[in-house]
């Protein structure tokens, strides 16, 4: 029995026999979800969507919708709707006859395509704009037209492209609530490809991280950002500090191993640590707002003494760069706190920082 509405398997996709720009990428989603490809530029994520929507054909691998392969059919038999970064938006076209073009290609009615017009059109809270050309648009009614046309053909996959990276910060803000209120309430089964972290984590049901043309992780956006899996993850998801720290006890007995830190010694969780402890180093992610500025009471907590370097205001935030104290690797720490608890400590005075065990995430150095 078929239960996920979108199904990748082994997929692998090189370019002039070289560069592997898909390397065995596997995932599925099921019906009405949205799962989120993230990583940096080049990494894979828009190879692999445009693999399934027909625009480039893998090397190997398989793509199913629902029980139904579809990975050596030609795009316009696929029935999957995209939205591109750019909107690709006829400027000689009205808005009406924007959307009205996908369903002329699929020979509907013009009675019902007009129909559908007006559906799509109040879905996307666009009614009345059917007569106004791109050009007296803003961006985000543009992207909302550019829905509206791929919505129109009532697709079964809708493959999102970075849809948001060409508006500004405040716009991208609001058109992303939007654009989830849409997908939650047809339940369309999506796939959404950006390098936007916050956009990734504020959408998704699931995440896939990618890199080097490999899904390095999947799960849900806060096991993604409280779990990784990786350095490269910790480091790419959220605001975050990589330290590194010497193991000076790596017996088999005992329920905790002996790391130096910061010019401390620290009694560690073995539960908390790799389950095979590799090299004689290991890495640390410690979240910037996850570390408390003076004392916090317990037995697992690790402390440090900074410097306090730079003190930046952020409107609903503040952010402290502090540089710590008998440290030999020379690291300076990025701690977030809430505006209004600003810390009233100057610049170019010791402070101590303290963050609890549990919010730290461990890596061998030799992990990818």
């Amino acid at each position: 029995m078929i239960h996920s509405d979108l199904r990748v398997k082994n997929l692998n996709k090189s370019f002039d026999n070289k560069l592997k720009a898909c390397n065995n990428i596997t995932f599925e989603i099921n019906k009405g979800e949205l799962l989120t490809l993230l990583g940096p530029s080049g990494c894979g994520k828009t190879t692999t969507l445009r693999c399934i929507a027909g625009l480039e054909f893998p090397d190997s691998g398989q793509i199913c919708i629902g029980d139904k392969e579809i990975t050596n059919l030609p795009a316009n038999k696929r029935n999957i709707g995209m939205v591109f970064q750019n909107w690709a938006l006829w400027p000689h076209m009205t808005v009406k006859e924007n959307i009205m073009f996908g369903l002329h290609l699929k020979n509907i009615p013009k009675k019902d395509a007009e129909r559908r017009v007006k559906e799509v059109l109040k879905i996307v809270n666009l009614l009345g704009y059917e007569d106004r050309y791109p050009r007296t648009l803003s961006g985000g009614q543009k992207q909302r037209v550019a829905l509206s046309r791929t919505l129109a053909i009532w697709p079964s996959i809708l493959l999102l492209d970075e849809p948001l990276s060409n508006l500004d910060a405040k716009l991208r803000n609001e058109t992303r609530v939007e654009l989830l209120s849409i997908q939650k309430s047809l339940k369309i089964t999506t796939l959404y490809v950006t390098h936007d972290q916050t956009e990734a984590l504020s959408i998704s049901d699931k995440i896939a991280v990618m890199n080097n043309g490999e899904i390095i992780q999947m799960g849900k956006p806060k096991e993604i950002y409280y779990k990784p899996a990786t350095k490269f993850i910790a480091s790419f998801i959220g605001e975050t500090n990589i330290m590194k720290a010497k193991v000076l006890d790596n017996s088999k007995s005992g329920n905790f191993i002996d790391v130096e830190l910061a010019g401390g010694i620290y009694k560690i969780p073995k539960e908390l640590l790799p389950k095979e402890i590799k090299d004689e180093y290991i890495y640390l992610s410690l979240h910037a707002e996850d570390i408390v500025i003076g004392n916090i009471t317990g037995n697992s907590v690790i402390t440090f003494n900074g410097k306090l370097e730079h003190e930046v205001f952020e409107g609903n935030r503040i952010r402290y760069m502090v540089t710590l104290k008998n440290d030999k690797e020379n690291n300076t720490l990025n701690v977030i706190a809430p505006s209004r608890k600003e810390m009233k400590a100057l610049i170019g005075s010791i402070i101590k920082l303290s963050v609890e065990l549990e919010n730290i995430s461990f890596f061998n150095i030799s992990d990818k």
